[in-house]
């Protein structure tokens, strides 16, 4: 531990510059930077010393709908329990203001008094990380405060950085310390017992990404005007790239024109990860420019007018 701290000093004093940037960096690191700090306040104004809390953790909004399942079952069973969730990145600010728990907001730094700070306000009786952001100070803090330590939907793939040589020696003991493992599947927990969890603590529950996009689905109304005008009887089939990057679009949209080109009928939808007005600019340039007699359409004008919008190729 004495490198990962010497690591967190010099990356402080790098962090408390940059956290006067704008956009989602700066934002980031001021919401780290203050994590502890916004956890203390919630604590005196509404912590219940006798209410039993949990504490969910995950990286971003992938993670978080990981955990989500999990925190809004145990809410629904202890409606008298306190909730709170942290996360890491700018990216699931608006996720966690959706999430029904008593505080949500930035992990704070991972170091020694930062998470003491935290964790001495909120008293957890657990600590719950999703998929893979576990934190080594935060876990070694709760661990000493015999806080429960959970891991859900648990995940680790062959190309893992977590597997590699500086993370197993680093994430050893957090993994050690976890009381309960729930992994995707029997690969997932393989190699979490080989990184150090304890086999007896390791079960494979599935992936909770599932369960949380199917819980979505039931909320959706089929019957809604413009999902009828995404799809229908006698309408050309429909492909949907979902969460996608600009990276991932230079590739998509210039396959997309080989395939109208020389394949059959078919539509496009992409749902980019970050729907931000300049991302959609750009990605309907990059349309415009490779599917030159594509009708180009917004989600948002067949939900505003869904009869009055035009045919469409791509949405």
């Amino acid at each position: 531990m004495i490198l990962y701290r010497a690591g967190w000093r010099a990356a402080l004093a790098l962090a408390r510059p940059l956290s006067h940037l704008d956009g989602k960096t700066g934002r980031s690191l001021r919401g780290r930077l203050n994590g502890a700090a916004a956890l203390e306040a919630w604590a005196r104004a509404e912590r219940r010393p006798a209410a039993p809390l949990v504490w969910f953790h995950a990286a971003s909004v992938g993670e978080g709908r990981q955990g989500e399942v999990v925190l809004r079952r145990l809410r629904e069973r202890h409606p008298d329990w306190q909730l709170i969730f942290t996360y890491s990145s700018s990216s699931a600010e608006r996720f966690a203001s959706s999430l029904p728990v008593d505080f949500a907001g930035y992990l704070p730094v991972d170091t020694r008094a930062e998470v003491s700070r935290a964790l001495d306000a909120a008293r957890p009786a657990a600590l719950v990380f999703s998929a893979t952001d576990i934190w080594p100070e935060l876990t070694a803090a709760a661990a000493s405060r015999a806080v429960r330590l959970a891991l859900v939907s648990a995940a680790l793939a062959p190309t893992s950085s977590g597997r590699s040589a500086p993370a197993r020696w680093l994430l050893r003991p957090a993994y050690a310390a976890l009381d309960v493992v729930g992994a995707i599947d029997s690969a997932a927990a393989a190699g979490l017992i080989e990184l150090g969890a304890r086999e007896r603590a390791v079960c494979i529950t599935g992936d909770t990404r599932h369960d949380a996009a199917e819980a979505r689905a039931r909320t959706i109304d089929p019957s809604a005007p413009h999902l009828r005008a995404l799809a229908g009887p006698g309408r050309p089939p429909v492909v949907v790239a979902g969460s996608t990057w600009p990276a991932d679009e230079e590739v998509l949209i210039p396959a997309w024109a080989t395939v109208r080109a020389d394949g059959p009928a078919s539509r496009l939808i992409i749902a980019p990860h970050e729907p931000t007005e300049r991302h959609l600019q750009r990605t309907e340039q990059q349309c415009r420019k490779a599917l030159h007699s594509a009708a180009i359409v917004r989600l948002s004008a067949l939900e505003a007018a869904p009869t009055a919008a035009p045919d469409w190729d791509v949405c």
